[in-house]
């Protein structure tokens, strides 16, 4: 540990300049929160933003020879305590400096990006070029790091990363997949020999640190179209996914419930909603209910009213005919006549239509009325996804009258996946709001919801409430992604599987100093 000789100060300004240092408290506390609750969770003894690799592998050493944990911070979107230290003394790397785009080459299809860009930085980058990245971003990417979502990991297909840059918990160095080659260090493939790649991605920042990225390139879409579906139940809709999903229909679908339902067009997506509509009711080819659909959202209106659960679908292709013909695939399954098709309806499809307007949105980290919110993900095979999606309402209704009594009240986001369902419940209630969330809100709900009183008789309810639909999940025989502090991993794997993410934890870390207690649960 740092002595008073040796001071974090005295450490790590000499590697990084001092104005990268911070050691107030205020900072400290700042980068150590996430938009969840940690009841356990330590000040660092400072928090150290390197600004390239070399001066991160520096820190790294440092942080060795004066026996700190080392805990690698990104955009600070996270809410499963993925870089909120705990117990043994650490620094926080802020990594937001690392975050050049080193190259775009459209030729071979990948872009190199550092790990402390945002999603929003990549899409900046290499849509000039009518290109954009096979990984999808997260909803919060205008501010989410690229090297955080893949240590936190995501329910879309990874295939998308070609290689990465990842620097050592003694400071050395790794490159991965054909980025490993020498002389000849273009990422073009990433299963070259073991997948050493996929070894870094959602390890929680546990295996090591991600520097720099290559993700795969391809063009965007020559058409894209949407439709919305609505259902009266759930079970209804998790039906209608599942069936989509067997079918290995092209496109992605996200299911609302019927809170998230009425409350999207609200708030995250209500200006492109009503700029789309605007847009839309100018034209003389739109009639009859999506005119008017159209007119509602145009004036502010709720044109989801009386929707329960609704069901948004986007669908890309080569041309305006295999979009068509996928769509009526899925309409076929979700609203269709007759035997064995959907029990839905189709309504005015603007909601996905806003969502691709507006990709990046973190305005739904609150409540309306800027509630204090957490999900928890979990991702299921069809044959368990009905049961499970039954399970969770169940749940919140066992512990209905305790939530009402502090406000509390929940919704839930599901979407389709080739071979897997994943549900999203989340809960809010009325608590006051972080600096974290205040940086991230437009000014005016800043200062409106800044007055917002403490709760910490519900905020304890919330970490229960959460820590029972967890096991509750589980039992579930539930994956998840964004493991970090909040999830089973260790426990949940069988002794082989156990012993072996040990062992290349050890062959890695063997003191264990690169973000302690992630994965161990």
């Amino acid at each position: 540990m740092a002595t008073a000789a040796t001071t974090p100060a005295d450490i790590f300004s000499r590697l990084v300049g001092a104005e990268h240092v911070r050691l107030d408290e205020a900072s400290r506390s700042y980068f150590a929160r996430d938009i969840f609750y940690w009841p356990d969770a330590t000040l660092p003894e400072a928090v150290v933003a390197p600004g390239g690799v070399d001066e991160l592998s520096a820190v790294l050493c440092e942080a060795a020879a004066a026996g700190l944990a080392v805990v690698p911070r990104g955009g600070g979107m996270s809410y499963t305590g993925g870089y909120v230290p705990h117990g043994a003394p650490a620094i926080v790397l802020d990594l937001r400096r690392l975050a050049r785009i080193r190259a775009v080459d459209p030729d071979d299809g990948y872009v190199l990006i550092e790990a402390g860009a945002t999603w929003a930085a990549l899409r900046d980058a290499v849509e000039p070029h009518g290109l954009r990245a096979r990984y999808s971003a997260p909803y919060s990417g205008n501010f989410s790091t690229i090297g955080g979502a893949l240590a936190q990991g995501t329910p879309d297909d990874a295939s998308g990363v070609l290689g990465l840059e990842v620097v050592l918990a003694d400071g050395g160095r790794v490159r991965t997949g054909t980025f490993g080659i020498e002389p000849h260090a273009v990422p073009f493939l990433r299963g070259f020999g073991p997948d050493l790649t996929g070894l870094f991605l959602a390890d929680g920042g546990t295996l090591g640190i991600k520097t720099a990225v290559a993700l795969a390139l391809e063009p965007k879409p020559r058409a894209v179209g949407y439709a919305s579906f609505a259902f009266e139940t759930c079970e209804a809709m998790v039906r209608a996914m599942i069936a989509c999903g067997r079918a290995r229909l092209p496109g992605k679908a996200m299911g609302l419930d019927p809170r998230k339902s009425q409350n999207a067009p609200k708030v995250g997506f209500r200006d492109a909603i009503q700029t789309l509509a605007t847009v839309a009711l100018a034209k003389p080819t739109v009639t009859g209910g999506l005119r008017d659909a159209l007119g509602m959202a145009a004036a502010g209106r709720n044109f989801m009213e009386g929707v329960q659960w609704s069901m948004h679908v986007t669908v890309e292709g080569v041309g305006e005919r295999s979009v068509d013909e996928a769509l009526a695939a899925w309409r076929e399954l979700c609203a269709g006549a007759g035997a064995g098709h959907g029990e839905g309806r189709e309504i005015p499809n603007l909601l996905p239509m806003a969502l691709a307007a507006s990709p990046f949105s973190v305005r739904g980290f609150l409540g309306p009325q800027g509630e204090r919110w957490v999900p928890t993900n979990a991702l299921l095979p069809y044959s368990a996804a009905e049961r499970a999606a039954t399970r969770v309402q169940q749940y919140f209704d066992s512990r209905r009258a305790e939530m009402e009594r502090h406000g509390m009240w929940h919704s839930c986001i599901l979407a389709a996946r080739p071979g897997f369902l994943l549900i999203e419940p989340s809960f809010y209630w009325p608590d006051e709001i972080s600096r974290l969330h205040a940086d991230h809100l437009d000014a005016a709900s800043a200062a409106k919801f800044a007055q917002l009183p403490p709760d910490p008789a519900a905020r304890a309810f919330a970490i229960e409430l959460r820590a029972g639909l967890i096991r509750t999940l589980e039992d579930c025989g539930s994956a998840h992604v964004q493991l970090a502090k909040a999830y089973g991993y260790r426990s949940r794997l069988e002794p082989g599987a156990r012993a072996t993410i040990d062992r290349i934890k050890r062959a890695l870390d063997p003191e264990g100093r690169l973000n302690p207690g992630n994965l161990e649960r």
